[in-house]
């Protein structure tokens, strides 16, 4: 019940034959908590894959039986979808109440009798006006004109506010550009963000309220007004969010820039400037959201959950924490829910995990003890006076100084953040340029995030901002010009693009420049990591080195067309830049013909000593004759040279004659002697160390280290092949795999002791987001990874310890399991020398954000 990544995967689904669900579809429930009771209250026949649930006050259940949803050729049942209605819990006929709609995604009832509907295509309302038990009069209240027709990424999760206003919410609608028009004539346009959005209940006054979403399926409105919602998908970046949804909020995704993982653009986690992050993770497709308390109840189709995440406040947002309540079989499949008083729930159940219509489904009935000593106080908490101020600032009702509302803009708490931006996006129109010049880099940056939200399309503005000397302003710039398409900056990008001589000289800014013009030119799809774009980028002999070389480090290394011939035209270019990026790349790729290349560049005196010790670094010892050309290169003169020999040598099993070779080294060179001994003896590293525990004396320890700090030595073992391999899962400026977050900036997170906190006990921090699951199929195999996506057809896809994408089809997994331990293996730091600890660190630390230099802020 979510959304597919591509319309090709849609393609096989609808294709493949429906499948008979098996005999044994058991739930196979299990309660965790205390206080938690699961009856079953209707299954198929009476109810089949059900989209939609409510509850009247008189204990009526009504709900929405797909007809329509992936409906397979050969399927009996009816043409349009089912709004049923249960007169009670032991009903097994229900009555049909309307039978005329399709692709029916969600069911609210509404006061004055009204049964509110979401279609993929408009939200609508029903009602019974001659008292036969049947809705006889429809009225469109929002149509949604598009030219996707994807069933259950269009139009959904219907919601009350308080105010009376309708809430519902619109999925990412595979990027193609839609149009939203309410009764009142009200039109909203967007691509692929998606949204949350408000009307009155017959559907004037429409209104949106946030954006950045994938799939927002579920949406629920507490009695104070405060909006959440849960995301149905992850797309590539998993997992799914849970959030809270604010007034003008954004929540950083953007379908229109691709499916990649990464896009300078696209953020999952409130990491870009302006952007909101998520409140916890959730199970894998969650369709639906209810309160509970001072919680929320939130059941995954995919991970066969129910959950219930507990909210504190803290400053204008909150804290969550996760207690799992039911869990499932793999035909337990809970999608809608929806609150019958404050402790009893309904929820439905697709049963069988195809997105084709199986003409199977149940409906259960989850009951809470108040007393549960999980649950807290069914009472709401009071807001928070952080949360009262960031209410007052968005919606105008104070007036606080320019001077406070920029303070208030550096604040800690990113909603406290966002609310002085739309406090000071709506005073925008008196922002004066010779007002800005005298302000903080900090200041500027504010401003120009508020002129964004305020006056999108005002090119005078955008070309201020243009002109300004600092790589922060002008990466934003570039976001503002691409996120709305300003097409008159086309050529002010292309030659950003092709200047050898860019003032920032960095590979961020190259990296926005390329998906800026690729949104400019109409292909926002590329990003920045289609294979195709980037070769031809590589190729562009008219292109400046730098621009080929940036465009060379975004190109996966295993590429098809990165191979022997380019690698030789991008030498004979003679270019130091773009062969030092070319040898990077190359250290990286798995291809057979990457050995000898690097062999010969590390072997070959004649080229630059950086150049040899990064081909060094990309070399494994898993042959006589390259740890030979090791032991060797080991004896240089040139400090990286040696050390990278070193290094790739470590974990080999040396004969005594080469044992014998690198005793000799020690005295030779002193300064090298941690490594030679670390290559004679891994063991021997972690002899007499500190617990990891003890960061203190460890930070003691790492400050003992008498040689130099060495950066780029920090950079290789960052993508050694042997030692750190932290490439393998991690990426930084562009190169590396999307395993775990992106370390680019790691060290923004304003603690420099984490760093050295994740080498020591990787999952003593390790957000939620990042926990994998172990599974054990049917033959024995048992893998660990993460859970990207439901893949449909009964597929899971997964990505596995190398960035790659892992495919199970759902009946071959007997067990899984989620684990709170990182995928980072411990006792890493158990293979690096003290000295080596310390230089990953120094590189890992070079890209922070306040008190930052020029030389800092320039690509390594």
């Amino acid at each position: 019940m979510r959304t597919i990544c591509s319309l090709i995967l849609i393609l096989l689904t609808a294709n493949i034959a429906m499948a008979q669900p098996p005999g044994d579809l058991h739930p196979k429930t299990e309660l965790v908590q205390p206080g938690v009771k699961l009856t079953l209250v209707a299954e198929h026949p009476s109810i089949v894959t059900p989209t939609g649930l409510d509850v009247d006050e008189t204990g009526r259940l009504w709900a929405v039986a797909s007809h329509t949803h992936f409906r397979p050729e050969e399927y009996e049942g009816p043409e349009h979808d089912q709004v049923l209605v249960f007169q009670n819990d032991n009903d097994k006929t229900p009555r049909v109440f309307l039978e005329q709609t399709t692709a029916t995604m969600d069911l609210e009832l509404g006061p004055g009798g009204w049964v509110y509907l979401a279609e993929r295509d408009r939200i609508l309302r029903v009602k019974d006006t001659d008292s036969d038990g049947a809705g006889d009069l429809v009225e469109e209240l929002a149509t949604l004109e598009t030219e996707a027709d994807y069933p259950h990424n269009g139009l959904s999760g219907l919601a009350w506010h308080p105010s009376g206003d309708l809430v519902f919410a619109l999925g990412e609608n595979f990027w193609r550009p839609w149009q939203l028009t309410g009764t009142d004539g009200v039109v909203i346009e967007g691509t692929g963000e998606g949204g949350v959005f408000r009307c009155r209940p017959n559907g004037s006054r429409l209104h949106r309220v946030a954006r950045g979403f994938w799939n927002p399926f579920g949406i629920c409105v507490r009695s104070d007004g405060t909006v959440f919602a849960a995301e149905n998908d992850p797309g590539a970046r998993p997992p799914c969010r849970l959030l809270h949804v604010v007034e003008g909020g954004d929540y950083g995704y953007q379908r229109l820039y691709g499916s990649s993982p990464y896009h300078p653009f696209v953020c999952w986690d409130g990491e870009l400037r302006g952007t909101l992050p998520m409140l916890h993770p959730v199970g894998e497709a969650p369709c639906g959201i209810a309160a509970l308390g001072n919680g929320l109840i939130v059941p995954s189709w995919t991970e066969h959950r129910i959950d219930f995440y507990s909210l504190s406040p803290t400053g204008a947002g909150f804290q969550a924490k996760r207690f799992t309540l039911v869990r499932g079989g793999q035909h337990f499949r809970p999608t809608c829910i929806t609150r019958a008083n404050p402790t009893t729930f309904y929820l439905t159940d697709w049963v069988f995990g195809s997105y084709q219509l199986h003409q199977r489904g149940r409906i259960w009935k989850l009951q809470i003890d108040p007393e549960a000593s999980w649950l807290g106080d069914l009472e709401l908490t009071q807001q928070t006076d952080e949360a009262k101020h960031a209410h007052e600032l968005i919606s105008g009702a104070i007036d606080p100084p320019i001077s406070e509302l920029l303070a208030t803009a550096k604040d800690v708490d990113p909603y406290m953040r966002h609310a002085a931006q739309m406090a000071l996006a709506a005073r925008s129109h008196s922002f004066r340029q010779s007002d800005l010049s005298e302000r903080s880099l900090e200041d500027q940056i504010a401003l120009l995030l508020a002129l964004r939200r305020g006056q999108p399309d005002n090119e005078q503005w955008v070309r201020y901002f243009w002109n300004v000397p600092d790589p922060e302003i002008r990466f934003e710039t570039l976001r503002w010009i691409a996120d709305h398409h300003l097409v008159e900056f086309r050529e002010d990008v292309r030659a950003l693009l092709r200047d050898p001589h860019e003032p920032f000289d960095g590979y961020r800014i190259f990296e926005a420049a390329l998906a800026t013009w690729n949104a400019l030119t109409d292909n926002p799809q590329a990003g920045v990591a289609d294979a195709t774009m980037l070769i031809e980028r590589v190729r562009d002999r008219e292109a400046s080195p730098r621009s080929r070389s940036f465009a060379l480090r975004l190109l996966e290394p295993n590429h098809k067309g990165f191979g022997e011939r380019l690698w030789n035209d991008l030498m004979a270019t003679k270019d130091p830049q773009l062969f030092t990026e070319l040898v990077r790349a190359v250290a990286l790729s798995e291809k057979p013909e990457a050995k000898s290349f690097l062999k010969s560049i590390a072997a070959d005196e004649n080229q630059p000593v950086g150049d040899r010790a990064n081909a060094i670094a990309g070399l494994r010892a898993t042959d006589l004759e390259t740890v030979d050309l090791l032991i060797q290169l080991a004896s240089s003169e040139d400090r990286p040279v040696r050390e990278e020999a070193l290094r790739s040598i470590r974990f080999t099993e040396l004969d005594e004659k080469q044992k014998q070779r690198l005793n000799k080294l020690s005295q030779a060179y002193p300064g090298s002697s941690d490594l030679i001994t670390a290559a004679l003896d891994p063991a021997g590293v972690k002899v007499n160390r500190p617990p990891v525990a003890a960061l203190e004396t460890w930070q003691r320890r790492l400050s003992l280290v008498q040689e130099p700090i060495d950066i780029e030595a920090g950079r290789r073992i960052f993508h050694h092949a042997s030692v750190g391999t932290c490439a393998k899962c991690h990426r930084h400026s562009g190169r590396g795999n999307v395993v775990g977050p992106d370390l680019t900036a790691a060290s923004n997170e304003g603690d420099r002791d984490r760093l050295l906190r994740s080498l020591l006990q990787p999952s003593n921090e390790i957000d939620p987001q990042f926990y994998p699951r172990l599974l054990m199929t049917d033959d024995g195999r048992i893998f660990t990874g993460l859970l990207l996506r439901d893949g449909g057809g009964g597929r899971e896809v997964y990505r596995d310890s190398s960035g790659r994408e892992r495919v199970f089809e759902t009946a071959k997994i007997v067990e899984r399991k989620e684990l709170t331990t990182s995928m980072m293996p411990e006792g890493l730091i158990d293979l690096m020398t003290d000295r080596e600890i310390r230089d990953l660190l120094a590189f890992l630390d070079t890209h922070r954000k306040s008190g930052q230099t020029q030389k800092d802020r320039q690509e390594l």
